[in-house]
């Protein structure tokens, strides 16, 4: 049998990609952050840790703000755009932290379902559970 052209290589490599990625199911959680583990950095800058390929490839965070409320809490909001082709459910869940970088146990950190349509974005937005809460990160996976 003759070998494969490059470009049937790379197809079937593509194809073994995806199949990789779908069988992560909805057990892997893709996860922004506005400072990488361990940084100082107090920029809104966004690193993210992707475990889901398949999700990653249609819903892609745009754009990550913070602010502080009148009352001074932690306020966030998240862009996420869908780039496929039919609505994606997903579930997401908001992780507030101290400035150790130590999760903040509270009732509002929980899983809460989403849907984006075709083309489109939506903002997700979460306010800190107490004025501890100096960052947060966002947890984003595939919901059923």
């Amino acid at each position: 049998m003759p070998p494969l052209p490059s470009s049937a290589r790379r197809a079937l490599l593509a194809l073994a990609t995806a199949a990789l990625a779908t069988s992560a199911g909805c057990g892997s959680v893709n996860t922004t952050s506005t400072r990488e583990a361990g940084s100082s950095a107090s920029t809104v800058k966004n690193y993210k840790q992707i475990n889901d390929l398949f999700t990653d490839i249609f819903l892609h965070v745009r754009d990550v703000r913070e602010g502080r409320t009148p009352s001074g809490l932690l306020s966030a909001q998240v862009d996420v755009a869908n780039d496929g082709f039919t609505t994606r459910h997903f579930a997401y869940r908001f992780d507030w932290k101290d400035t150790r970088g130590m999760v903040i146990q509270s009732q509002t950190s929980v899983w809460e379902n989403a849907a984006v349509d075709s083309g489109t974005r939506i903002t997700l937005s979460a306010i800190a559970p107490n004025r501890d809460a100096t960052d947060f990160s966002i947890q984003v996976r595939r919901s059923d």
